[in-house]
């Protein structure tokens, strides 16, 4: 149900069941699917901990500054893993890309910072 999408997920093990996002509580959808949403989403519980996850994620948005080039060098060293795991590329290869990156983009911080040998890309895939 598209109206329901940004705050609701269906539950893989059981089809019959939604995962509420803000608070990753799972109900029953089977009998009267919307109706079920609509009740569930009334009661005190669940407005309880809609306003704590709005409150908790204007906190954190609000309060934390992300530290640009670590989030950057982060974001780098898990994409490059999985794109290594994806096609079956060694660990020992991608320490090897790792190091021509390194020397290719010498003026860059991101790539300077990368440390993505066998046993981090291991312990990340």
């Amino acid at each position: 149900m598209p109206e329901y999408e940004p705050f609701l997920k269906e539950y893989k093990p059981n089809s019959l069941q939604a995962t509420y996002i803000a608070c990753n509580q799972q109900f029953s959808v089977h009998y009267r699917k919307k109706v079920d949403i609509d009740n569930d989403m009334k009661t005190r519980k669940h407005q309880n901990k809609i306003k704590s996850f709005n409150i908790n994620r204007q906190l954190i948005t609000k309060t934390m500054k992300p530290l640009k080039e670590k989030d950057e060098v982060c974001a780098f060293e898990a994409v490059f893993i999985y794109h290594g795991v994806k096609h079956g590329h060694s660990y020992l290869s991608q320490q090897c890309t790792t190091n021509i990156c390194k020397a290719i983009l010498s003026s860059s911080p991101v790539p300077n910072n990368l440390s993505c040998g066998r046993t981090k890309s291991t312990f990340i895939a």
